[in-house]
């Protein structure tokens, strides 16, 4: 999913680390949580589809955002981070209507749209 790669490449950039990579350092997890409560409360994307995209479990995603949770209530560093991070992501094209014109100027297959509408919705096709 482009989103989340963009996502995940912006995190990676901002905090200097391999977001992607399967390491516990504390810049990496960091990252991580961001990632997730970005990509979850900005773009309400599933657990599942986060996960995926990180190559995470559902409930590492699920435990990652309870922790930047804790960590925005408690880090003033955390927070300062985050909230410098979420100013690059907030902007980053992800509404119904900007992917219907990606569709239409052929820049998404119907693969693609149908993938990114899965995730945003929460539809699974498997039902």
């Amino acid at each position: 999913m482009k989103l989340l790669k963009t996502l995940i490449k912006t995190a990676s950039e901002f905090y200097n680390v391999d977001a992607e990579a399967n390491n516990r350092n504390r810049a990496t997890v960091y990252a991580r949580n961001a990632i997730y409560a970005v990509a979850r409360d900005c773009y309400g994307l599933k657990y599942k589809c986060i996960g995926k995209a990180l190559k995470r479990d559902h409930s590492t995603v699920i435990y990652g955002y309870n922790q930047h949770q804790i960590l925005m209530q408690y880090d003033k560093v955390y927070r300062e981070q985050f909230n410098s991070f979420y100013q690059l992501t907030y902007n980053l094209p992800t509404n119904k209507v900007k992917l219907a014109i990606l569709y239409k100027l052929k820049k998404l297959n119907h693969d693609q749209l149908s993938e990114l509408l899965i995730c945003i919705n929460g539809i699974d096709k498997k039902k």
